[in-house]
């Protein structure tokens, strides 16, 4: 919703684009869920399996929205849009954010006329190639760690730290444009969810103690849910565009 507002103008939403920071995090910590969940009720990761249901779930969609934008080219809906086809090749081999990037496109050519159709396929090529390495690392280190399991939460704080630093050096070496699109520039955000997935798994023994179902603890879950959702929403009103 935040960034619908955003793009749709309306001056109140300045920083409705931290929406797609807020579903980078959601993801990532989504994905380490269920990578968490399968590694203890199994003591693997099915890596096959895995990318199976991530495809399933997001190709399909992703498809048929490509082929209708084929169809409305051949009709000539998209006749003042430069490199179409570069764009949805790019778009379906999941690098639609490198694509952008290579041809030399900035953030603001989002809201010029003649704009790609596709352009919005850059966010679900960093999922996708997050999908596609993250699982890998993931089982690495677990394997690793196998026998000092405890160290994961580090481990992963240690790649945070990392990656958070990472922007600062393409904004350096690069551009502004390539801290917005480029895979590396994101990772923090996804590996925050990473580690808020680990943290909620191998949570403190004070909030173990709590059981789930008893009131104190669904009033502490209602609290910090409506603290966090207002915290979000006045970032994205006061953030400048």
């Amino acid at each position: 919703m935040a960034v619908l507002l955003f793009h749709a103008g309306f001056s109140w939403m300045s920083g409705g684009y931290l929406g797609v920071s807020v579903f980078f995090t959601l993801s990532g910590f989504l994905i380490t869920r269920l990578l968490l969940d399968e590694h203890t009720s199994t003591g693997r990761i099915d890596l096959v399996r895995f990318a199976d249901r991530r495809l399933r779930r997001l190709l399909p969609a992703s498809l048929v929205c490509l082929t209708l934008i084929i169809i409305g080219a051949a009709i000539g809906w998209f006749d003042t849009v430069a490199n179409l086809r570069r764009d949805i090749v790019a778009a379906a081999l999941q690098v639609a954010n490198w694509g952008q990037l290579t041809a030399g496109r900035s953030y603001a050519d989002l809201f010029k006329t003649g704009t790609s159709p596709v352009t919005h396929y850059w966010s679900l090529a960093i999922e996708e190639q997050f999908y596609l390495v993250w699982p890998i690392a993931f089982a690495g280190v677990m394997f690793v760690l196998r026998r000092q399991p405890q160290r994961l939460f580090p481990v992963l704080g240690l790649l945070f730290v990392a990656s958070a630093l990472t922007p600062a050096v393409i904004a350096s070496r690069w551009s502004a444009d390539a801290v917005y699109f480029a895979t590396p520039a994101r990772l923090a955000e996804l590996l925050a969810g990473a580690l808020l997935a680990v943290a909620i798994q191998r949570r403190p023994e004070w909030l173990s103690r709590v059981p789930p179902s008893s009131a104190g603890s669904g009033r502490f879950r209602a609290a910090i849910t409506v603290a966090v959702l207002a915290l979000i929403v006045v970032a994205f009103v006061v953030t400048p565009a």
